[in-house]
């Protein structure tokens, strides 16, 4: 019987392309597509009544895009979303568009991606909006909210994922309900109430159907299930985490390498504290899985966790040899793409303003023309006209309000662009161009890494590892010369650039900083804190060479012991 119906559907299709619109076709497949009832069978099909057309072609590459996503393939799904994208700007077919949109976005944010996920997000409202699509802007609300709570704007955040909830509310969507409870789970998070972000992720877990099939990346219930467990293992009942982790051991297709990788990390943070042994071997699977798996380019680089986890084990495990060069990849590893995304993020959030005031201004011209016009045409229409200037000026005086408003937006987020969020110092991009701009011999670096930084935030929780981020920042800057430049390179690395610094004066700064991290008293009972560092002078002209050096250095000082200084070149 279905075989019957999906022929019915596939001439109604065709039929549709040859004798309607194209966006009557699109409207029915992304319908089959929501509800679950698209496979590759189906596909093989469309692609013989596809007539080529820019929307036919843009509709296939996005059920292309979904099928690679049933099978995993992430990498080939996003290529096939960004082409559909590509085409749509040729021809514009708004629902196609949305959903195209979404589908990058949900990516980006779930393969960590935030600078994007969040753009595609503000396009995705703006489309949404456009043609009325109302769980379209639902979505691209709770994204917005999240990307703000990531950056610590917990009000913003808030506003934008309560009006999501009230359209979940008007619409009786469910998928919204599940997201709002897994927003406030991740405030509470994000505050540090993890019992709290517990009950809330559970609450999101039971208000999920049993089968949803609007899902782009993970099922609803495999996401939640997934939250719960790390969450768990890390901040609540390690043995209720567990559980979770082995349920969905049962749950995962051995082909979905991603996912198995995220468990496979989440029982090796299990077993971290009670068994290494085990902890390692599924902390080698995790990585294992990690590097089979299908995931964008631009996603981020989480193996770079697993490269730390697993060096830890073996450092623990006195396997100093292999823990070290597990910590040499971690030292050495290449980030991609992560500041030069936030400046385009930024950029595109610039671009939406000044073209909302220059559509304000186009419209200020129209009125005038009008009311000259009216001046022409009747000397008894002054009145009108001395009101429509009025009116004008008025606007005028707002246009100008909300220019200068503009600059002050524009200085705030160039300082955001600049800046890293928590310790308030230059961020990694800003840091490595000042210091690459001034590769002199008479400058130098000082590249420095707090020791056993994991284990502060495992004693103490997240809060207070972020507590002791700020303030080491500050003693750094402290402990410096007023010209000197400091910036967050890493997770817990910093890296100071020094001008026109003589070797006995570098020590020295050196030194007091170390000293400076050492000696402070932390109010947090048995807290104490060192740093390894490592100093260079800026010996090439290859920004690259220099930061090598430097990062060598440091690692020396590690393998020494630790809480001291490593003088180079």
């Amino acid at each position: 019987m279905r075989k019957v119906c999906l022929v019915i559907v596939i001439l109604l299709a065709f039929s549709t392309m040859v004798f309607g619109d194209i966006e009557d076709t699109i409207d029915v497949y992304i319908e089959r597509v929501i509800n679950g009832d698209f496979n590759s069978d189906d596909l093989a099909e469309y692609k013989q009544i596809n007539d080529k057309s820019i929307g036919a072609q843009a509709l296939e590459l996005f059920l292309q895009a979904r099928i690679n996503l049933n099978n995993y393939a992430y990498k080939e799904a996003y290529e096939n979303l960004e082409e559909s994208l590509l085409l749509l700007e040729k021809k514009q077919y708004s629902r196609l568009e949305a959903e195209v949109v979404y589908y990058l976005a949900e990516i980006d944010m779930f393969f960590g991606n935030i600078t994007d996920g969040t753009q595609r997000s503000f396009q995705l409202r703006d489309i949404s909006s456009e043609i009325d699509y109302k769980i379209g802007i639902i979505e691209a609300d709770y994204n917005i909210a999240y990307s703000y709570i990531y950056n610590y704007d917990y009000d913003e955040g808030t506003k934008f994922a309560e009006e999501a909830f009230d359209l979940s509310n008007e619409l009786d969507y469910n998928k919204g309900f599940v997201n709002y409870y897994s927003f406030l789970g991740n405030i509470d998070y994000f505050y540090g109430n993890h019992q709290s972000a517990i009950e809330k992720f559970t609450l999101a877990l039971e208000q999920v159907e049993a089968v949803t099939y609007n899902y782009v990346v993970e099922e609803p219930h495999i996401a939640y299930k997934r939250v719960l467990g790390y969450e768990n293992i890390k901040n609540g009942d390690p043995e209720i985490g567990l559980a979770y982790a082995e349920e969905l051991l049962e749950l995962i297709p051995s082909d979905n390498y991603y996912h198995l990788y995220m468990v496979h990390d989440m029982i090796g943070n299990y077993y971290y504290n009670s068994d290494l042994d085990e902890a390692l071997l599924h902390y080698v699977k995790a990585l294992e899985y990690y590097n089979q798996s299908s995931y964008p380019e631009n996603s981020y680089p989480y193996e770079v966790y697993l490269l730390e986890s697993i060096g830890n084990v073996e450092f623990d495990l006195e396997h100093y040899e292999s823990a070290a060069k597990y910590y040499n990849d971690v030292i050495n590893f290449e980030y991609k793409n992560v500041d030069d995304n936030f400046e385009k993020m930024l950029s595109g959030l610039d671009e939406l303003k000044y073209a909302e005031i220059n559509n304000k201004m186009s419209l200020l011209e129209q009125l005038n023309s009008a009311n000259e016009e009216k001046l022409i045409l009747s000397r008894n229409l002054i009145l009108v006209m001395t009101i429509g200037i009025i009116i004008l000026l008025t606007a005028v005086v707002f246009i100008v309000i909300e220019i200068r408003a503009k600059s002050k937006t524009e200085k705030k987020l160039y300082y955001t662009s600049v800046t890293d969020s928590l310790t308030q110092l230059y961020n990694r991009g800003k840091i490595i161009d000042v210091f690459s701009s001034n590769l002199e011999t008479d400058n130098a670096v000082i590249l420095l890494d707090l020791d056993d930084f994991k284990e502060i935030n495992d004693t103490y929780g997240h809060i207070a590892g972020d507590e002791v981020l700020i303030k080491i920042s500050q003693i750094i800057k402290k402990s410096i010369r007023e010209n000197d430049q400091v910036g967050r390179y890493g997770g817990e690395e910093f890296l100071v650039f020094l001008k026109d610094t003589s070797r006995e004066e570098l020590r020295e700064i050196a030194e007091r900083i170390r000293a400076n991290i050492e000696s402070y008293e932390w109010q947090y009972e048995g807290l104490v804190t060192t740093a390894s560092i490592g100093i260079t002078t800026c010996f090439s002209t290859d920004a690259e060479e220099v930061l090598h050096e430097a990062d060598t250095l440091m690692y020396k000082a590690k393998n020494a012991g630790k809480n001291r200084v490593v003088f180079g070149s």
